[in-house]
């Protein structure tokens, strides 16, 4: 059957090519005739979210035990099976703290209302679980199970579909809304009204259970889900149609369900100590069974544990499961090489655990630190985008796979170890990586924010490596667990770049310097990534070569780049944005205008402007994990355009160099209000506490400061002053920006110079001494953290300086000011003398590139 036949505007499928990549991440790929497509293949929903997956490979694998969690268990049925007559609230929530069972009760829900044929379909969101942590394929997923569940709207699904192909993308122009209610309400509202209202106005309604939605990474398309949902429900009151929801209470959350259409379920009103009792008498009944050491024990020792030690184990376990179960884990668990203890030694230690998760994860954490790499391992699990198996863990890490099974068989209690090569290593609960990734909470066994930057490393080694000794191969079809892991290297890229040091970027430009050479490469992407790479050095270096080398590979990558589709859009938009940044870059050096600084910059605006305009862009700010292929964010694209026309309207020669001797700064009015009208966008998409926002504050800066050096209104510089601090305000608050390589450490350093300059106007326009020392201690943070010794603008700034202790010297009258004059001339007597050595050695450093 063509589903897409007598479709509008033309539309038609040719030959489909499905890649289905689930559970075990193997790669199936399929060719389908037109005739031969189903619904199915069209919606391509994702097999391994519903509660029917298998829950060892696609966490979280939890489930109630027998017996516990009736009480609340009792009251979702009551409510989902009543009449639509007597209970009017559509939508539960059930909600509860990390670790209190809402996915196991999910779970049982769902397999009981599965049961009386009453699930329509069911979704189990994770984190870092692909797509699963994403909300793009939801209304395919549910659409998909709906077709199943009611067969009769299959041909309303299809028929959809075929008016509007757009329904099916995950990335579609059609808002998330607009597609649930096309895929998924509509056709099941239909169905049901061919009914007479009498018949099914007093049914039993069908339900649909979303679990974990606080798991998802798009949190504007989960707001826009409950929006969408409770909407239609106000608009459809006695349709005989449920929906359970259950998450931890978020802030983008709550306000959208605290509303009285929603009936509320705290679990904590239903945690009892009674079902945690349950849960570990038969546990420990059974392991007991199963473990010939501590039937040895019983038999000489009487029963154990004893009943007062149950007891206190219980009353220290409160009526948490999470803990009740990991601890279990703990008391049972595998023994290490090296560990002797038996669950007779470790039932004591779990009583000083301290309630909770983290004192259990350290003492568990203690257990292993010892191996061999353990720290690069937990590092590795906390920090990867993407989960992999434990043979893939080692090929990334550049170890032996059985290195990595040592250091994990000790952490069972808290990490699931898969029982074959292909399934994913993965965190029994995602408290782990919060614990893991948390300073105050984790203290010795904190894995920084900083390690993305060695997981690039170390995955653009892998791909390097792999595509070396695979010559000829496509490696998209040899397995999906590398092409994963190429998708999640990449997007380590953008959390990495700050964090890249010198040696990380000297190895990264030999990597792919090394792929160009290879003829299974995809040169598309190793010209970005080397473009990118070069820029980083540019950054350290400020050295000009870097920054031209890297705009001519940015201009191959665009010309390679294919316009005719939806990915080719994609890759011109990554590709001219690139090379747009790099323009602007080489620009920047520049000192003084010159017709080609003019042709620099002119182009990066119009490169910026055809980004915004270009169709797949994203229409948000969100987290650049959202795209792993590299895309930036809508956010960081307009932050591109209003950093270039910064450059382009007031650059800073235009500025800064004329601070003090009357000079004038560029661009109109029109100029300045365009620039402002980006930054406010930008700051509008980005969070409270996003780095992001340091771009439009300080361009907002520089614009005032243009401003005032147009009008020399003390009100717009002002304003300029108040934008600035605010743009450095947020690098501060995070320190690692002091070791960033990257373009976002040349602006660091360009509000740094654009401060200085307005600082240095207020002292001239009213004499405040306040504002003289302020600028100087700014000068002194770019010579200590920017302009090292070796950098090309040192010697400048070093002289701006002077400039201004001499200043402060003439007013203040301060000897040891003196002292800090001559040390800094000393300096540069000294870096005289040096100059002929340090040329060869960037000569040297010329020939490596």
């Amino acid at each position: 059957m063509n589903i897409l036949e007598g479709a509008q505007h033309g539309t038609q499928i040719g030959q489909l090519n499905a890649y289905h990549v689930e559970g075990n991440l193997r790669l199936i790929q399929q060719s389908i005739p037109p005739e031969d497509i189903t619904l199915f293949d069209l919606l391509r929903p994702i097999t391994d979210a519903s509660h029917a997956r298998d829950r060892k490979r696609a966490p979280p694998d939890a489930a109630c035990f027998p017996g516990t969690r009736t009480e609340v268990i009792r009251a979702i049925l009551s409510w989902a099976i009543s009449s639509l007559l007597v209970r009017w609230q559509h939508v539960i929530w059930l909600y509860g703290y990390a670790g209190s069972g809402k996915s196991a009760i999910a779970q049982e829900v769902c397999e009981q209302i599965q049961g009386a044929m009453l699930l329509l379909a069911s979704f189990f969101f994770f984190r870092n679980a692909g797509d699963r942590s994403r909300i793009g394929r939801l209304p395919n997923t549910l659409a998909s199970q709906l077709a199943r569940t009611i067969p009769e709207t299959a041909p309303l699904i299809a028929a959809a579909v075929k008016a509007e192909p757009d329904l099916v993308l995950a990335e579609s122009t059609l808002s998330l809304s607009a597609r649930l209610q096309r895929l998924v309400y509509d056709p099941f509202k239909a169905v049901v009204e061919r009914s007479l209202f009498g018949r099914w106005s007093l049914c039993r309604p069908y339900l649909i259970v979303i679990d974990g939605l606080d798991e998802c990474e798009d949190k504007e398309g989960a707001q826009e889900f409950i929006d969408c949902t409770l909407k239609f429900f106000e608009q459809n009151p006695y349709i005989p149609l449920r929906v359970f929801i259950s998450s931890r209470i978020e802030q983008h959350i709550q306000p959208c369900l605290n509303v009285a259409s929603v009936r509320l379920l705290d679990l904590s009103d239903h945690c009892s100590s009674n079902d945690v009792e349950a849960f570990l008498e038969t546990a420990f009944k059974d392991a007991i069974k199963a473990s010939p050491v501590v039937q040895a024990y019983v038999h000489e020792n009487g029963e154990w544990p004893s009943r007062p030690d149950f007891r206190k184990l219980v009353d220290h376990i409160g009526g948490s499961f999470i803990f009740a179960s990991t601890l279990f884990k703990f008391i049972f668990g595998p023994n290490g090489q090296d560990d002797h203890s038996t669950p007779m030694d470790r039932l004591p230690l779990t009583l000083g655990i301290h309630p909770g998760l983290d004192g259990l994860y350290s003492e568990t954490l203690a257990r292993s630190e010892h191996r061999l790499h353990f720290s690069i391992i937990i590092s590795t699990i906390a920090r990867l985008l993407q989960p992999l198996p434990i043979s893939e863990l080692a090929n990334l890490l550049g170890i032996q796979a059985h290195e990595v099974a040592v250091v994990l068989m000790d952490l069972q209690a808290i990490i699931q170890v898969p029982g074959t090569d292909n399934a994913p290593v993965t965190v029994c609960h995602r408290s782990l990586i919060d614990f893991l990734t948390t300073r105050r909470r984790s203290g010795r066994f904190f894995v920084p924010p900083s390690f993305h930057a060695r997981l690039y490393v170390y995955g653009t080694r892998y791909i390097f490596n792999t595509r070396q000794y695979t010559n000829g191969v496509d490696l998209n079809d040899t397995s999906a667990i590398f092409f994963s892991l190429i998708i999640g290297i990449l997007g380590h890229y953008h959390l990495a770049a700050r964090y890249l040091t010198v040696a990380d970027l000297e190895e990264l430009v030999q990597l792919e310097q090394n792929s160009m050479s290879q003829r299974n490469h995809n040169r598309l992407e190793v010209l970005n990534a080397l473009g990118r790479s070069l820029q980083d050095r540019f950054a350290r270096y400020d050295t000009v070569f870097h920054i031209q080398k890297a705009i001519s590979l940015h201009r191959e990558a665009l010309a390679l780049s294919a316009p005719s589709d939806t990915n080719g859009s994609v890759e011109i938009l990554i590709s001219a944005s690139h090379l747009g940044t790099a323009l602007r870059a080489l620009h920047d050096c520049v000192r003084g205008p010159s017709d080609s600084a003019i042709d620099c910059i002119n182009t990066a605006v119009d490169l910026h402007r055809r980004c915004l305009q270009l169709p797949g862009r994203p229409e948000s700010g969100g987290d650049q994990r959202a795209y792993p292929n590299g895309l930036p964010s809508q956010c960081k694209l307009l932050n591109n355009l209003a950093n270039a026309l910064c450059s382009m309207k007031c650059g800073e020669h235009r500025h800064v160099q004329a601070s003090g001797d009357g000079g004038h700064g560029g661009g109109s009015e029109h100029d300045h209000e365009e620039i402002e009208s980006l930054c406010h966008r930008s700051l509008e998409l980005a969070d409270a506490s996003d780095t992001a926002r340091f771009c439009p504050l300080m361009n907002l800066g520089i614009v005032s400061y243009c401003r005032f050096n147009q009008s020399r209104s003390v009100k717009d510089l002002q304003k300029a002053v108040y934008f600035l601090h605010q743009a450095l305000a947020i690098r501060t608050t995070k320190m690692s920006f002091l070791d960033s390589k990257n373009e976002d450490h040349l602006d660091h350093a360009k509000a740094f110079r654009y401060l200085v300059a307005c600082l240095q106007s207020f002292y001239e326009v009213g004499g405040s001494i306040e504002h003289l020392d302020e600028a100087i201690e700014n000068v002194r943070q770019l010579l200590l953290w920017y302009y090292t010794s070796g950098h090309r603008r040192r010697g400048e700034w070093r002289e701006k300086l002077v400039s201004l202790l001499q200043v402060r010297f003439d007013v203040m009258g301060e000897r040891d000011i003196l002292d800090q004059i001559a040390s800094l001339r000393k300096e540069k007597e000294e870096e005289n003398e040096d100059e002929d050595e340090d040329m060869a050695s960037v000569d040297g450093l010329r020939l490596s590139v």
